[in-house]
């Protein structure tokens, strides 16, 4: 049974290094025979959670008809359900972490998926506040989100020190994508 997988691709700039990363990951999918729907919510308005808890009480899902109305609209259709972005600041960018909270909306009754997550970054393991490094940051507010929605997360693919698209193209992070989306392809 092919699996459809959907790709959540959240960088501003569309041929940026997460572009290489995310293509990887999408060529090891298909490879087994999955089927990825990528979809580029960098650029597009977005909202937060308005912690009305409105889909709670009639269960329409949210209230808010911006962009993400129409794709969780078809959520049901996808086994699984990948991130990729660069890290800000230390952590997910804003749309990614908009999305990941109004999943709040489709639960209960989402169901469990399948979710990884491809980030880039120019820098590497930089020590930030507390001395958690930045990049650690993001993938723990990451595995947080998704524990809380209790999707099983498949992999973690951070691609580090990528100053140019070249870097990106030579790194060996671009492999782990392939291979992480060969696994989850079938």
């Amino acid at each position: 049974m092919e699996r459809n997988i959907l790709l959540v691709f959240t960088s501003p700039r569309k041929n940026g290094n997460t572009s290489v990363i995310a293509q990887a990951f999408c060529d090891g999918a298909q490879s087994r025979g999955a089927v990825v729907h990528r979809i580029d919510i960098g650029g597009k308005p977005i909202r937060g959670c308005l912690e009305c808890y409105a889909c709670c009480q009639d269960h329409q899902g949210c209230v808010q008809k911006d962009s993400l109305w129409d794709i969780y609209a078809n959520f049901h259709l996808y086994d699984a359900v990948v991130f990729a972005g660069p890290v800000f600041f230390g952590g997910l960018p804003a749309q990614m972490k908009a999305f990941i909270d109004r999943l709040f909306s489709l639960y209960p009754g989402g169901g469990s998926k399948d979710s990884a997550l491809l980030m880039t970054a120019e820098g590497g393991e930089e020590t930030g506040l507390g001395g958690m490094s930045n990049l650690e940051a993001a993938r723990l507010g990451y595995q947080t989100a998704l524990h809380y929605i209790q999707w099983n997360i498949q992999g973690i693919v951070i691609a580090t020190h990528l100053k140019s698209y070249e870097d990106a193209l030579r790194c060996e992070a671009r492999r782990e994508a392939y291979e992480l989306g060969r696994r989850m392809g079938g």
